[in-house]
């Protein structure tokens, strides 16, 4: 069965790796969790979950109107924002 993760911890991992920079592999190893329920858990916080393997580093399409593409768009321009300022 699963381990279970309080959110908390979940948005830890994932802020280490989209704030941070660390890659999947470090933050798998550092937290000790598997790099695919990482990966998940990336996915879901840019909007990406279950779009498609490598979608995750696909940028989103601007002409699209399916949800899953503007909510990943949305989710970019807030990460080159945060950048930015």
């Amino acid at each position: 069965m699963p381990k279970a993760y309080p959110p908390q911890f979940k948005q830890q991992c994932v802020d280490a790796v989209l704030v941070l920079g660390k890659t999947r592999e470090e933050v798998a190893r550092e937290y000790e969790v598997s790099a695919p329920a990482l990966g998940r858990w990336v996915a879901a916080t840019q909007g990406t979950q279950g779009t498609g393997s490598g979608s995750h580093r696909r940028k989103a399409n601007p002409d699209s109107q399916a949800p899953t593409e503007l909510s990943k768009l949305v989710r970019e321009l807030e990460l080159e924002n945060e950048f930015l300022e």
